[in-house]
């Protein structure tokens, strides 16, 4: 049996597979996870965290997004990167000239696809048997759920969620309501401020008020079920990664 190590910063254990567990696996967060180490074994390859399969020895090693801690040069051959996150959320992903230390890179940008170093990666989803689509048996009209972020970047659609719940709170309060983390507590757009505020536990001081916040939810489609619309905004709006104008894609392949 081959060994692979997977490298990421949390659910270590092997706990990021595990789809019995009903913290992990909230919402199915784990089973793309599951499948990736499923299909992996099928091959002949254990893949497991890294604190079960050390580095140093696994003939593989799957990274959950840029380290901060780069590959050693001699490692190149044997290191993979799973890209999930766009530059809004993670900048160091997109440092391109840190793609270098990296033998292949799965990413879901397809301007970077060439089959060769960077492959289109497709997320493994549990779709549901069926839906509920009978708009009659909804209990109301329209819910958002979400984390409240905010974050300096010319492209981010946060501003664009607070704005959808202020319209609704204005015209339609009782057709709305609110789920998600962080609501009710005030979230500085700089990162060092936001840290700041929750370690002098300053947040809650300074929360705003958001009268269709309903709190946060253990399950998103259990409260997802009882409204006829849900608004989902993504992370940003026309992405372009800015330093691709910098770097050369064939200067790092």
């Amino acid at each position: 049996m081959m060994k692979a190590s997977f490298y990421l910063n949390f659910y270590l254990n092997n706990k990021v597979f595990d789809i019995n567990d009903i913290f992990v696996n909230r919402d199915n967060y784990a089973y793309s996870y599951f499948k990736l180490k499923d299909v992996l074994l099928e091959n002949g390859i254990d893949l497991s965290t890294y604190d079960i399969n050390p580095i140093q020895e696994s003939e593989i090693v799957v990274y959950n997004d840029m380290p901060k801690v780069l590959p050693h040069e001699k490692d190149i051959y044997k290191s993979y990167l799973l890209l999930f996150e766009s530059e809004l959320i993670k900048p160091e992903n997109w440092d391109l000239k840190n793609h270098t230390y990296f033998s292949k890179i799965f990413t879901w940008d397809d301007r970077f696809v060439d089959n060769k170093k960077y492959f289109k990666i497709n997320f493994s989803h549990l779709f549901p048997e069926k839906i509920n689509k009978d708009l009659f048996t909804k209990e109301k009209l329209c819910t958002l759920i979400a984390g409240n972020k905010k974050v300096n970047h010319p492209l981010e659609l946060y501003s664009k969620r607070v704005e959808a719940i202020r319209w609704f709170e204005k015209n339609y309060p009782k057709d709305f309501d609110l789920y998600g983390m962080g609501w009710d507590e005030y979230t500085p757009t700089n990162k060092y401020f936001r840290f700041a505020f929750r370690k002098f536990q300053l947040s809650k001081l300074f929360k705003p008020n958001f009268p269709s916040y309903k709190g946060k939810v253990d399950a998103k489609k259990e409260v997802l079920k009882k409204y006829k619309f849900v608004i989902f905004y993504e992370n940003a709006v026309e992405y372009f990664i800015n330093t691709i104008m910098e770097t050369s894609l064939n200067d790092i392949k």
